[in-house]
């Protein structure tokens, strides 16, 4: 027997599209609950005499017919992914969706309408598709909703797959104590017992090797876990330094009570109070 093994990429999309979905369905629900109210308040306060219901009805027949299209959305994305290299040939096909997406909803709104108001209401539905006005109302309405819902969907992938290439990343940690790190667009891959130190920069990690200086967009506790995960010793000395263990040459404790530790190459850093525990030095304090 053939075992298929699934592209990992692909599931993650799966996954994303997944939680898109369910998200977009709670927020489509809230949408029916309140536009509905507001439409049967404002008939109240108008006097308008119809029943109840109609209202719930209308938004109703408009929202399942929202989320039906919407179900096709992911087909779009997929088909023809969105990237910065393709965007200028992606704009015809987008703007084609939405005209499909616009008039499928609108067709399908119309024909829930036409099939529910005889049972519900005992009366036609008096509106025609042949109506200009209706689509006129509508679409402006549905453009919104088709990019709203595209940028739910991509949002979704987008932190998917990050998640999906932080778990390889550790993986590959964990196998060859090698790190995957992006910098300036590059993608560095050190050996984590290289890492000499390490110290918050903002948005940013300032690690030194032998080899040099290397700026990597990730937090001081991200890189931490990484380096953990490949199996190397090395310590938080306070929040803003991380030192390799090994490479530790002396801790000077001050007399204002203050404690410093001093590295192969020379470097002094000071230790914060909290992370005097984890190098074990409370006999030289």
């Amino acid at each position: 027997m053939v075992t298929t093994l699934e592209n990992p990429e692909l599931a993650a999309d799966k996954r994303a599209d997944r939680t898109a979905l369910t998200y977009i369905g709670i927020f489509t629900f809230l949408s029916w609950i309140i536009l509905s109210n507001s439409d049967y308040l404002e008939n109240l306060r108008d006097g308008v005499s119809r029943p109840w219901v109609e209202p719930w009805l209308t938004q109703g027949t408009s929202h399942i017919a929202i989320l039906i299209v919407i179900a096709c959305i992911p087909g779009l994305l997929s088909r023809f992914p969105l990237s910065l290299e393709h965007w200028k040939r992606r704009i015809p096909i987008y703007m084609a969706g939405f005209a499909l997406f616009g008039a499928a909803h609108i067709i399908l709104m119309m024909v829930l309408r036409t099939l529910s108001f005889p049972i519900v209401l005992g009366r036609d539905h008096e509106q025609s598709l042949l109506r200009l006005g209706l689509w006129i109302y509508e679409l402006p309405k549905d453009g919104y909703t088709y990019l709203l819902v595209l940028s739910v969907f991509l949002t979704a992938r987008h932190i998917e797959q990050l998640r999906l290439e932080a778990a390889n990343t550790k993986q590959e940690a964990r196998e060859t104590g090698r790190l995957r790190l992006k910098s300036g667009g590059r993608v560095l891959f050190l050996k984590a017992g290289e890492i000499l130190r390490a110290e918050a920069a903002s948005n940013y990690v300032d690690i030194k090797t032998p080899s040099g200086q290397h700026f990597i967009r990730m937090t001081l506790t991200s890189l931490e876990k990484l380096i953990r995960e490949a199996g190397e010793t090395h310590v938080r000395v306070h929040r803003s330094h991380l030192v390799n263990r090994s490479k530790i040459r002396e801790v000077s404790p001050q007399s204002d009570g203050r404690l410093f530790v001093t590295l192969e190459n020379g470097a002094s850093l000071p230790v914060g109070q909290k992370y005097k525990a984890d190098l074990a030095i409370q006999d030289a304090i």
